[in-house]
């Protein structure tokens, strides 16, 4: 199963500049992608509310 982490910045170790706001996808015990993060990260949006 795969697992995406989220950083501020990453550094792939090929490019000559970080990746700021990057994801890195790990599947079976690899790397499968290092790329720039689109949208909002699901396990910190804020979903807290009072229901009167």
């Amino acid at each position: 199963m795969p697992i995406a982490y989220r950083a501020a910045r990453v550094v792939d170790g090929v490019s000559e500049r970080a990746i700021e706001d990057g994801v890195v996808v790990v599947d079976g015990g690899r790397v499968s992608t290092v790329a720039p993060a689109v949208g909002p990260s699901p396990g910190l949006v804020d979903t807290h509310v009072h229901l009167v």
